[in-house]
């Protein structure tokens, strides 16, 4: 099964579970919700790290400030419910989001003229399709058992340097294919106002990987320490995740 069955399947799902059901939403699609939310994601860096490290060494008798290490991206997630049912207390929701993270780290190089400032920002996105499973614990309060879905994940890396009086320069370099991970988790969901308004809190463990980095000459970024050898993965994992959002609901 490729990356775009998996996209399709849900709508499949959601299209025959309408035929039983008239509470589902808008038309065909079954729209019963959107979300907005802020998250934080760990993840294990050790290419773009091992990049970084490279550049301290290089420039080490020369920085004023180094580069710390990349392993934390915060950003916003935005989303629809697509189908959302209670069968006697089993909660099933399918759904899908648009999540944007990012992470920028600076370093400053000594030089007669004033600092050389540098930046380097790793920004990258999921675009997903998941499923929860829950029940009900209290009348205001949901357990989301699991909360699973799959990853389509693009990123791009922009670096920056400033010389003493003059303009900045901009490098921007993209990820040279993207990648399919997946995520799971748990979390609650309290009813500010029932079928209207909730706030939802989660948390768990993504996979993905972010692999080579090309620049628009179709060069790739390569090691400063040997200098030549290309990062070959710049992101080799995810890591724990979390997620706070609110949810609005259009029960029909």
């Amino acid at each position: 099964m490729n990356w775009k069955s998996l996209f399709i399947l849900p709508f499949f799902v959601v299209s025959n579970s309408m035929s039983q059901d008239q509470e589902l939403g808008f038309g065909c699609l079954g729209l019963v919700g959107a979300y907005a939310g802020y998250g934080v994601q760990e993840y294990d860096a050790e290419g773009l790290n091992s990049f970084i490290t490279g550049f301290n060494q290089l420039y080490g008798d020369s920085l004023d400030k180094p580069f710390d290490e990349f392993g934390s991206a915060k950003g916003v997630r935005f989303g629809i419910n697509f189908f959302r049912k209670n069968y006697s207390g089993l909660i099933l929701t399918f759904k899908g989001f648009y999540q944007a993270l990012s992470e920028k780290k600076e370093a400053s190089i000594k030089s007669w003229q004033g600092n050389i400032k540098n930046s380097l920002e790793l920004k990258y996105n999921h675009l997903a399709l998941g499923v929860d499973v829950g029940t009900t614990i209290f009348e205001f309060l949901d357990w989301k058992v699991i909360d699973a879905a799959i990853l389509y994940t693009n990123a791009k890396l922009v670096s920056s340097v400033s010389y003493p009086g003059q303009s900045t320069q901009i490098t921007s370099l993209k990820n040279e294919s993207p990648s399919i991970g997946y995520s799971f988790g748990s979390g609650f969901i309290i009813h500010i106002i029932e079928n209207y308004i909730s706030l939802e809190g989660a948390a768990g463990y993504s996979n993905y990987k972010i692999k080579k980095m090309q620049y628009e000459d179709g060069s790739y970024l390569s090691n400063l320490q040997p200098p030549g050898s290309p990062v070959e993965m710049l992101v080799q994992n995810g890591g724990f995740t979390a997620i706070v959002q609110i949810n609005i609901g259009f029960p029909l």
